[in-house]
């Protein structure tokens, strides 16, 4: 058996005859009971509130009795932190009486911004929260002297006037009253701020390598350092610079690294050579290129440039003719073409044309760099034969034969055995049977019967039907005439076939069969 589900949360039960409710004793702590009701007792507050209901803690009986609530004790406001230096309370107790108010007045040195204000401290009438207390902070502000020369670094007064000191800097001063922590009134100059050094140059990587950057560790504003090239360069330098009246210790110097230039060299790599008149390297006579140096850090003592761009003007290797290339050209070249010459490229019989130049480039400068003729190709012509062409082909005429189809397309081509002329055939193909009809899904499967459209020749035709228990009108489905894809499907349109449902016999117990003329 199952628990019964229940909560006393989901039942409202009330008695409603009053009569019956007999008053708690003793009565509870601040209340009073006369005649008639219940009221709050000396020195609580609220508004009295009684209920009948079953006393829950007689656990025998639970007997109707009244249950009092909203009497609280009354109870004095505490007075809230206050900024002793800044206000004045003398006039308020520690604790304040339910219902009283005291004053809060603004303490020398400071003084009210309106002279007719008055704040107060309030306690609320019948109160019983003693954080309930009302108040709002006086508006008051600190009255000081005027400042001291010497008093606070930074400042000087010149005529009357003050002034940022030497190593500072400001344009606006203005005077500040604050108060100490004794309570006493200190001006405050404000507006100078004191030079200092920008952030130390610090360098990374290559540069750090390169670059002596000691002179720049510690630059006042407005002074400059030197920032040199390491030993092992040629001699160059900047000079980073620290703005005039800088007063932010993480303002970076204003700079840029020098041009750092490695050593000359003792001597040049083979095919460089140093032109004097015009300060660059340039290749060496018998080279070709564009001379490149680059500067490589070792280290912080070691450098030396690096070579690159200029290479050996070589000849080129004459051309090794195979396969179709040897049928068809002849090279009169030597073993290699100087760097500029050039050689007859000849067309050979039975070919024909007027050949073409092999030319090895002026600057070459690869070994293996073999002359090319690029696309030129020479003429084949192919005579006339009485040959049986090949199968598929008609004899005397480039047709296509009985039983293939297709564009003909015949080639003249050099023999690979006897370099002469042969023509190659090329684009007729047999006709071929179409491919079987394969179904799209399992429903087509048991739907369809493709038996007879197996091996469709080109240009037949083929019945299909509906597989029993299916009814449905044949169609017929064809191969095209000129088919020659053995993938091809047939051209056809699938039969509409549809599965006719007996009714059942006996009809199932509650139900039956109507006509559109009603219950039979």
């Amino acid at each position: 058996t199952r628990e019964p589900l229940w909560s006393p949360d989901a039942y409202d039960c009330s008695i409603l005859d009053g009569s019956v409710c007999r008053d708690p004793d003793p009565i509870p702590m601040g209340f009073i009971r006369d005649a008639s009701s219940f009221r709050c007792a000396a020195g609580y507050v609220g508004t009295p509130l009684a209920v009948c209901d079953a006393n829950s803690s007689d656990g025998r009986t639970c007997a109707p009795e009244w249950q009092p609530s909203g009497c609280e004790l009354e109870v004095p406001c505490e007075i809230p932190a206050i900024d002793v230096c800044k206000f004045d309370i003398s006039d308020c107790p520690s604790e304040l009486p339910s219902g009283a108010s005291c004053r809060i007045l603004c303490k020398d040195p400071y003084v009210p911004y309106d002279a007719a204000q008055e704040v107060s401290l309030s306690c609320p009438t019948a109160n019983s929260d003693r954080s309930a207390i009302i108040w709002a902070e006086p508006e008051c502000f600190p009255i000081c002297g005027p400042p001291q020369d010497g008093y606070q670094d930074g400042y000087r007064k010149i005529s009357d006037v003050w002034r940022c000191d030497e190593g500072w800097r400001g344009s606006l001063i203005t005077i500040r009253c604050t108060v100490n922590e004794l309570c006493q009134p200190v001006p405050l100059l404000q507006g100078c701020l004191q030079l200092v050094p920008c952030q130390p140059l610090e360098l990374e990587g290559e540069l750090a390598l390169k670059l002596d950057a000691s002179d720049c560790a510690n630059v006042m504003a407005g002074d400059s350092c030197t920032l040199v090239c390491r030993s092992s360069y040629v001699y160059a330098t900047t000079s980073p610079f620290c703005p005039f009246g800088n007063t932010n210790p993480n303002t970076l110097l204003a700079w840029a690294p020098p041009t750092c230039v490695c050593p000359y060299p003792a001597s040049y790599p083979a095919g460089y050579i140093f032109n004097v008149f015009t300060d660059a390297y340039e290749c060496y006579p018998g080279y070709t290129g564009e001379a490149v140096t680059t500067c490589v850090t070792v280290s912080a003592t070691e450098a030396y440039l690096e070579f690159s761009g200029c290479g050996k003007i070589v000849p080129c290797p004459t051309p090794v003719l195979a396969d179709e290339a040897a049928c068809e050209f002849e090279v009169n070249c030597t073993d290699s073409l100087e760097p500029g010459e050039s050689c007859n490229l000849i067309c050979r019989p039975p070919f024909e044309g007027n050949g073409t130049d092999l030319t090895c480039s002026a600057t070459n400068t690869d070994p293996l760099n073999v002359t090319s003729w690029g696309d030129y190709r020479c003429d084949l012509t192919c005579p006339q034969t009485d040959e049986e062409p090949p199968m598929g082909y008609k004899s005397g005429a480039y047709v296509c034969a009985d039983g293939y189809r297709g564009y003909p397309a015949p080639v003249c081509r050099p023999s690979a055995e006897t370099c002469g002329q042969e023509i190659q055939h090329a684009g007729c193909d047999p006709l071929t049977p179409c491919a079987t009809p394969t179904p799209q899904s399992d429903l087509e499967r048991c739907m369809l019967d493709i038996r007879a459209c197996t091996g469709v020749e080109p240009g037949g035709f083929c019945q299909l039907g509906c597989r029993s228990p299916f009814l449905g009108a044949p169609t017929k489905a064809m191969c095209r005439p000129d088919n020659t894809d053995p993938n091809q499907t047939l051209t056809m349109v699938a039969p509409r076939c549809e599965l006719p449902c007996p009714d059942p016999n006996p009809i199932p117990f509650g139900y039956e069969k109507v006509s559109c003329a009603g219950p039979a």
